[in-house]
C-alpha cells in the first residue's frame, strides 16, 4: 500500500514537472528539502534558507580583483590535469567514523583515549616553487611558521 502511494505521488509530480518542498531533521537541525522524482524513486536535496544565503560581495568582497600570474595558473592547470581521473568513492573513507570506531574499540579493551598531536603550522615560502614541485611530484618547499 505504501509503495503504491509513493509511486502515485512520484508519477503525478513527474507528469506535472513539479518538485515538492519538505522538512526533515538532520542531526539536531530542521532542514528544508526539495524532493524531485527520479527514475523509480524521489531524490531529496537539502536547500538553504534565506538566512544561510549571503550576497557574493559580502563573502568575496575582500578578495583582490588583480588577476593571478598567468604562468602560475598554467602550472596549476597542468597539475589539475595530471591529478584528474574518474571518481571512485571507495578511495575515500569517513575519517571521523573510523576514528570513532577505533576509540570505542580501545575503550572496550580498557585503554585510555590518546589525544592526537596538533599538526605543525607550515607556510609555503614561494607559491611558484610549490606549484613546480607539485607538478614534478616533489615536496613543496616549506618553512615553519606561526600563523596564516
Amino acid at each position: 500500500l505504501a509503495e503504491e502511494a509513493f509511486g502515485v505521488i512520484r508519477d503525478a509530480m513527474r507528469s506535472e514537472g513539479k518538485i515538492a518542498l519538505g522538512r526533515v531533521v538532520l542531526s539536531t537541525r530542521e532542514r528544508l528539502l526539495a524532493l524531485e522524482p527520479r527514475d523509480r524513486g524521489i531524490l531529496a536535496y537539502s536547500l538553504r534558507t534565506r538566512g544561510e544565503v549571503r550576497a557574493s560581495r559580502e563573502v568575496f568582497g575582500a578578495i583582490s580583483d588583480q588577476a593571478p600570474d598567468p604562468a602560475m595558473v598554467e602550472i596549476a592547470r597542468r597539475i589539475i590535469e595530471q591529478k584528474a581521473g574518474p571518481f571512485d568513492p571507495d578511495q575515500f573513507i569517513d575519517r571521523y567514523e573510523e576514528a570513532l570506531k577505533a576509540l570505542i574499540a580501545a575503550k572496550q579493551k580498557g585503554k585510555a583515549p590518546v589525544r592526537a598531536a596538533e599538526p605543525e603550522d607550515t607556510n609555503v615560502i614561494d607559491l611558484m616553487a610549490a606549484l613546480r614541485a607539485s607538478l614534478e611530484g616533489g615536496a613543496a618547499p616549506r618553512r615553519r611558521g606561526g600563523g596564516k
